[in-house]
C-alpha cells in the first residue's frame, strides 16, 4: 500500500497516511478537525541492477 500526503487548508499541517489506492476515507485535521486535502507529489523510484547506468543512459560507443 502506498503512502499519501494530506494537508489541512486552514492550519497547513501536513500528515502522511498509508492506505489503498482506491480507498475513499476522509481524513480530518488533528488540530482543527476540518477535512484534509490530498497533496500531489512526485513518486519515489529507485532503479537497481547492473543494467542501469548512473545517469540512466549509456553512450553507444561505450557498449561492447
Amino acid at each position: 500500500m502506498p503512502f499519501y500526503d494530506y494537508v489541512c487548508t486552514d492550519c497547513k499541517i501536513i500528515e502522511e497516511k498509508h492506505h489503498k489506492i482506491n480507498s475513499i476515507e476522509i481524513f480530518k485535521c488533528p488540530k482543527c478537525g476540518k477535512q484534509m486535502k490530498k497533496m500531489i507529489g512526485a513518486p519515489s523510484l529507485e532503479f537497481k541492477g547492473a543494467c542501469w547506468s548512473k545517469d540512466g543512459y549509456t553512450k553507444s560507443s561505450e557498449k561492447k
